[in-house]
């Protein structure tokens, strides 16, 4: 039998992973879990946490890059709302239980933007300066009123 999978313990020829199994060779438990880009394998018990704080480390980066991308596109929006004619923009939060206290004070808040030099102080607390959720800001903001 010819395969791509081993025992991570004795390196003994093995099946594709499919669940939790006694190595057939050695007899040590082995795992099955998919390290962070890469192809589902058998792993030992010493590795499970590794492989998964590597997943939630992985995870966080993703987001936190996905959460700045989302904040230059607030920041674009805002400027563009300007240039359209919107006077003011309304900040809302998460509206959840993650939110933090710096975005639950500003949720709701009106802020004009009648001149250009209004617009860059609003842009320059995207995201909520003093946001504490360890995610990443998550306000967002809409045009209030169009004139």
């Amino acid at each position: 039998m010819t395969t791509a999978y081993s025992c991570p313990y004795c390196h003994g020829e093995l099946s594709p992973p499919t669940r939790k199994k006694k190595c057939p060779h050695c007899g040590k438990i082995m795992y099955v879990r998919t390290p962070y880009g890469q192809k589902q394998n058998w792993i030992r018990e010493e590795d499970l946490l590794a492989i998964e704080t590597e997943w939630i480390t992985k995870k966080s980066e993703e987001l936190k890059k996905s959460r700045e991308t989302e904040n230059k596109i607030q920041r674009d929006n805002v400027r563009i709302w300007f240039a359209t004619g919107v006077k003011s923009i309304k900040v809302y939060s998460g509206e959840d239980d993650k939110v933090c206290d710096a975005c639950r004070v500003t949720h709701g808040k009106i802020l004009p933007i009648p001149t250009v030099r209004e617009v860059e102080g609003v842009v320059e607390n995207i995201p909520i300066h003093g946001c504490s959720n360890p995610e990443g800001c998550r306000c967002y903001w809409r045009p209030e009123n169009i004139f």
